[in-house]
């Protein structure tokens, strides 16, 4: 970074790569060449700013600040130079600022306004007659960021840095973080790529990676996933494997395999409990498990004129005894209908999914049975893994649509947020 001559440079890697101790080293060494010259240190936060930005300037130019003024934001350095401060999510906050050095840390997190107001207070001449400014950040696809250092414009300058090249970040430290996210965004996040925009939400599936020949295992309990709705319900099949059983094949303990589906259009939740008996019937070889669904399911009816209002959960588990006779379908194991709002959130399971498919350890822990390619409905678990996109230019789901890819998807969510719940999976 230090050795970059642009007028603006970046300075962007992964998690705990020394990004911003690269942007206090390079403000202060340039403050350096010509005393006096004001500069101009910018955050998304105030937060940011005061507990980050602020203690790695501080820690580096030390030896020369002189003196402080919080009330009005600014630094004097024994060269005679002024280092304003401030937080960028009120850009008016910079008028009447004049620098002509300006670092701006976690850039990626500022907003394009605030970039622009930032960029144009740094225009006093510097050392060599031009301003300068450093961004430091973690790479975020989409962002006024990949714009200004990821697309060859001119007088820009990139560094990228990878969160392993930091000898200070332990090994051990480095795999959690790996293995707690989706390989794609281990390639931003640790190894510090500019990614492009995927149109697809999983961009991760891969049918000769995550299809599989797989029958369900007799040993293992079946746990099923369920999105409620009279029009779309949608339900998923799986085995939690908790060993090493199918290791020779490739798939690693603490592994889900969904191998079967059901999507219905226009179905009572007490059919859907009649047909999820039937493909776990009471005298097969199978053991029904535990039901995963939306925790509005135990205090709200999607259907109550189909069922005279009875609540979605009581009217899944009377379907499934209408076909169970000797098994008692109400015992606690067999039903989640209350939850927390982490299983609610939507984003964060998305991630999980993400994760699972493929981790940034190279390694997957979801998998799908072949047989579900079988599945004629363009709402299946496969379409949605390869159909389900973002809105052009953004990280939001297209949601609905002609497809209606939410059930079948939001199904599955609430089978691995209760896996993790539960404890059966420790990351």
């Amino acid at each position: 970074m230090l050795s970059l001559d642009e007028s603006i440079v970046g300075f962007f890697g992964g998690y705990g790569s020394g990004k911003s101790r690269g942007g206090a080293i390079w403000l202060t060494l340039e403050l350096l060449k010509k005393p006096g010259l004001p500069a101009l240190i910018g955050a998304p936060t105030n937060n940011i700013l005061t507990s980050a930005t602020l203690q790695e300037f501080e820690a580096v130019a030390g030896p020369i600040i002189v003196g402080q003024n919080k009330n009005e934001g600014w630094y004097l350095l024994r060269t005679g130079s002024i280092v304003w401060y401030r937080s960028l999510d009120r850009p008016k906050s910079l008028e009447g600022i004049n620098a002509g050095l300006g670092w701006l840390d976690e850039a990626t997190l500022c907003s394009r306004e605030g970039w622009r107001v930032f960029n144009g207070r740094v225009r006093l001449p510097g050392a060599d007659g031009r301003s300068r400014i450093a961004c430091t950040g973690t790479p975020v696809a989409g962002t006024w960021c990949q714009d200004e250092f990821d697309s060859c414009r001119e007088d820009r300058g990139f560094v990228r840095v990878d969160s392993r090249e930091n000898i200070h970040l332990s090994a051990n430290v480095i795999s959690t973080w790996l293995g707690s996210m989706s390989a794609r965004d281990a390639d931003a996040y640790i190894r510090g790529f500019w990614l492009r925009q995927s149109g697809r939400v999983f961009a991760e599936f891969d049918r000769k990676r995550h299809l599989i020949d797989y029958s369900p295992d007799p040993s293992l309990t079946v746990d099923i996933g369920v999105d409620f709705g009279l029009k779309y319900p949608g339900v998923v099949f799986t085995q939690w494997i908790p060993d090493g059983r199918f290791l020779h094949r490739g798939i690693l303990p603490s592994s889900i395999v969904v191998f079967d589906e059901i999507v219905r259009d226009n179905l009572t939740t007490e059919g859907l409990g009649r047909l999820i008996a039937q493909r776990v019937p009471e005298t097969g070889k199978l053991r029904l498990g535990r039901i995963a669904c939306d925790p509005a399911g135990a205090s709200h009816s999607s259907s109550a004129s189909e069922h005279g209002g009875t609540l979605d959960v009581q009217a899944l588990i009377n379907g499934i005894r209408d076909e169970y006779t000797e098994r008692e379908v109400s015992h606690p194991e067999y039903l989640f209908g209350k939850g927390t709002g982490e299983l609610r959130s939507r984003a964060t399971g998305v991630e999980k999914m993400r994760t699972l498919l493929l981790n940034g350890h190279e390694q997957t822990f979801l998998w799908f049975s072949n047989k579900l390619i079988e599945t004629k409905s363009e709402r299946g678990v496969i379409k949605a893994m390869e159909g389900h996109i973002y809105k052009d230019g953004t990280q939001r789901e297209v949601r609905g649509g002609e497809h209606q890819y939410d059930h079948i998807l939001d199904a599955l969510r609430y089978r691995i947020r209760h896996y993790f719940l539960r404890g059966a999976r420790s990351y």
